[in-house]
């Protein structure tokens, strides 16, 4: 089917369904859809239930104790991840193998409707449900719809929450955290 090579039977078994027969796991509170229950599991507990994991050493809120945990190791703690091919150095062991898969290993994942490459399965998941299949993701707020489920999260945090991330030396807010 393809050239991906899966660490675990489990994860195998994820990647054959989201990409390979497009599976789909539908909230039944909105029309978010996922491609793993974990993955809609997370969605109800963060968009319908607001669980929220606070980082008890500045506003972040967390969706999972996962993410909280990478926050605080990079944000707080500074721990990064070094290449031994290059001298990036990234802020998860997620990244830094991304980084080294792509830019080292020049793995691509290449689009079979057109000539497009990513360079991991989510960017070629993400290519192909807002350029092929024209899924758009609509805000219950307002009339914006967009291509990415990221970017209307970031819009309902921004404009309708009003979340802002200051800068700990000016005044200045910003809308992501970056």
């Amino acid at each position: 089917l393809c050239e991906y090579q899966a660490p675990t039977q489990r994860s195998l078994k994820a990647h054959i369904q989201s990409i390979h027969e497009k599976i789909k796991y539908s909230c039944n509170l909105c029309e978010y859809q996922a491609t793993t229950q974990g993955s809609l599991k997370r969605h109800i507990q963060s968009v319908h239930e607001k669980i929220k994991y606070s980082c008890y050493l500045c506003e972040y809120q967390a969706t999972t104790q996962g993410h909280l945990k990478t926050h605080i190791q990079s944000v707080h703690e500074k721990i990064k991840y070094s290449c031994n091919l290059c001298e990036y150095q990234a802020t998860t062991q997620g990244s830094l193998k991304t980084h080294i898969q792509s830019v080292h290993e020049k793995i691509k994942y290449s689009c079979n409707l057109c000539e497009y490459q990513a360079t991991t399965q989510g960017h070629l998941k993400t290519h192909i449900e807002s350029v092929h299949e024209k899924i758009k993701y609509s805000c219950n707020l307002c009339d914006h719809q967009f291509t990415q489920q990221g970017n209307l999260k970031r819009h309902i945090q921004s404009v309708h929450e009003k979340i802002k991330y200051a800068c700990n030396i000016c005044d200045y807010q910003a809308t992501q955290q970056g």
